[in-house]
């Protein structure tokens, strides 16, 4: 819930509203994404995933943080990296190339799907859960 000068967000545990004392409500939004719960404003990105906290993620640029998602899966990129998402953490993809990251269904399958970029295509590795060049 976003007021003049105020954003709040609702505690699962406790269903009251909590004020989000770093945000800044003139610029704040949510990013859609079904990996969680996600917002930005001018200077932050917040994820409320797996916790019932609003947490600052230091690591995404709000300026340039985006989802892609394809069929339920989802990754976020910003200007520096690709991240995903692995045992309910932000994981780095190592090595990718945020502008030209992109994730492609497999043909003729709903559920398999490749991750690429111009320089690399990774495929996860069922039993780690890690994606691998």
């Amino acid at each position: 819930m976003k007021e003049k000068n105020n954003v709040y967000y609702t505690s699962e545990k406790t269903s009251e509203a909590l004020k989000l004392e770093e945000a800044d409500a003139q610029s704040f939004e949510l990013i859609t994404g079904n990996n969680g719960i996600y917002a930005k404003d001018e200077n932050h990105v917040y994820s409320k995933f797996d916790s019932d906290k609003l947490y600052i993620v230091d690591s995404l640029d709000s300026g340039t943080i985006k989802f892609v998602q394809l069929n339920g899966f989802a990754y976020l990129k910003d200007k520096n990296a690709v991240y995903y998402f692995l045992n309910s953490k932000l994981t780095l993809l190592k090595e990718a190339d945020s502008s030209t990251f992109q994730v492609k269904l497999k043909e003729g399958a709903f559920d398999s799907y490749y991750l690429y970029d111009k320089n690399y295509v990774w495929k996860k590795n069922d039993k780690s859960g890690k994606f691998q060049k």
